[in-house]
């Protein structure tokens, strides 16, 4: 091991001995002579250890993996990143003169001495490595993230230190937090191996839980942090899931699988939550399980219908294979995320209108989230779906029919958000740039109709994928079984219009 290595083996050490500092305040207070840690200060202080403790295991994890390139870039990030935020604090009278001190040898002076005495070759070995291409969707995915992650840190520590509001070392504690997205920006640009995967699950777990267990979770700055972290955890997860099983299976087989998946965790968490509750909401939660059940069928349905689309779909179909089992994931998580709070969304009106749950989620985060998860899942995958399978399928024979059940489930969706949902504000802060329905109907009624032309469509696609090249062709049926499913779906929309 190079004096490089273990430079930061001690620099390694250093971080994750913090906690104990956090645990013992008195020894702080005696160490660097500084005034007894208490109430609010001494509250922060742990914060601001516990916050810092997760970058000795990424520390760690780069000497074990010997990837010198992560050292590198966070010398660059501890130089120019942490060093201004620390005096600024220092300066601001934020935090404690010898205790910043002491975090100056640890975070400044120790990345000085690598460059000026250790090892001067840091600006080649970093630009090498982020001028590797980005080759897989799941890397390119976390270099995102780190971006939208490092822009949120950027401004919310800003923002806090001219909000007036400043506590201490707070603006420190806010903007430590960016070296965890300077990882995952190092991280795209290596090769995805499976032990990077359980390594950055493992770390974002560990941050998770310091922010979850202390009282970081009550900076706004941070709940944004927490909440793009996980979504960044889950994206990243599924997309590698993904590129791993395009390399195993066919893209029916993964679709079909990943159906019985769904509800087969589905049908779980619903009995399991039925057993342990009582009241109303249980019946919500049957809502939700009905709804899973039914985007578990569709997506099941679509991967037999993938095999009769022309050639011409080829790269659509690529795309609906990532993007349909994504957006469901994401939305039946979120639904049931729903019915766990107990709260709403004004995007299921028949919610309140039946008295199972209010409008809004009383979290900007959770209406934020479910208003993307909802956007995702009806206007983006859905009808996307749907317009690819209109365009290429092939329409001959009894393969009408899943044309048709497909337009009816298309046509179906749209009018729930003309007459029922409207387009809903992401939060309720902003509920006065709500869209209403433009031709609103009782939205008790409106669901019914809507599960109703699902379950019809659906089960129009399943007799023309049966039919087709099993049955003989039966040129009547071909025009009259369709009329009929669209006179079942057009009459009750007809009649709640005039009824309302």
């Amino acid at each position: 091991m190079t004096k490089y290595k273990y430079l930061f083996s001690l620099n390694a050490l250093i971080y994750l001995s913090l906690p104990i500092f956090a645990l013992f305040p008195e020894m702080t207070s005696y160490l660097f002579q500084v005034a007894p840690f208490e109430g609010h200060r001494l509250d922060s202080f742990q914060n601001l250890m516990f916050a810092v403790t997760p970058i000795g295991l990424m520390y760690v994890f780069a000497l074990v993996k010997q990837e010198e390139s992560f050292i590198d870039l966070s010398i660059f990030y501890r130089l120019l990143w942490v060093g201004p935020f620390l005096l600024f604090n220092w300066i601001g009278g934020y935090i404690d003169g010898s205790l910043a001190f002491a975090m100056i040898i640890a975070d400044v002076l120790i990345p000085i001495l690598a460059i000026a005495i250790v090892d001067r070759n840091q600006i080649v070995r970093a630009r090498k490595h982020i001028k590797n291409k980005i080759n897989f969707l799941s890397n390119k995915i976390i270099f995102v993230e780190s971006l939208i992650g490092f822009a949120v840190i950027l401004v919310g520590s800003i923002v806090h230190i001219v909000s007036g509001t400043h506590g201490y070392a707070s603006s420190f504690i806010i903007s430590i937090f960016a070296i965890y997205y300077f990882w995952i920006f190092w991280l795209s640009f290596t090769q995805t191996r499976i032990e990077s995967i359980i390594g950055l699950n493992f770390i974002r777990f560990i941050v998770l839980g310091v922010i979850l267990f202390t009282s970081l979770s009550n900076i706004f700055t941070i709940k944004v942090f927490a909440a793009v972290w996980l979504f960044g955890a889950f994206m990243h997860n599924f997309t590698y899931l993904w590129e791993y099983a395009r390399k195993k299976i066919s893209i029916k087989k993964w679709l079909i699988y990943f159906g019985i998946i769904l509800s087969f965790t589905s049908s779980i968490w619903y009995y399991l939550f039925y057993l342990f509750t009582s009241g109303n909401t249980p019946a919500l939660s049957w809502n939700v399980y009905r709804q899973d059940l039914m985007i578990s069928a569709f997506v099941i349905l679509l991967g037999v219908l993938v095999e009769n689309m022309t050639k011409k779909a080829s790269k659509h179909v690529v795309i609906i294979s990532w993007l349909l089992p994504f957006s469901s994931i994401w939305f039946t998580t979120s639904t049931k995320l729903l019915v766990h709070l107990g709260v709403g969304t004004p995007f299921h009106p028949s919610w309140p209108a039946r008295g199972l749950a209010p409008v809004w989620g009383n979290s900007v985060i959770t209406d934020i989230n479910f208003s993307l998860a909802t956007t995702f899942m009806t206007a983006i995958s859905t009808t996307y779906v749907a317009f690819v399978v209109l365009r290429y399928l092939k329409k001959e024979g009894w393969l009408s029919f899943s044309w048709h059940g497909i337009a009816v489930i298309l046509v179906s969706s749209l009018w729930m958000i003309v007459s029922s949902s409207g387009l809903p504000a992401p939060t309720e802060s902003l509920n006065v740039a709500t869209i209403p329905p433009f031709f609103p109907v009782n939205p008790i009624t409106a669901v019914s109709i809507h599960v109703l032309d699902i379950l019809f469509g659906m089960l129009l696609i399943m007799l023309g994928i049966i039919f087709n090249n099993r049955l003989r062709l039966n040129k009547a049926a071909i025009y009259i079984v369709p009329v009929l499913l669209w006179s079942v779906s057009i009459y009750p929309k007809i009649i709640a219009h005039i009824n309302f």
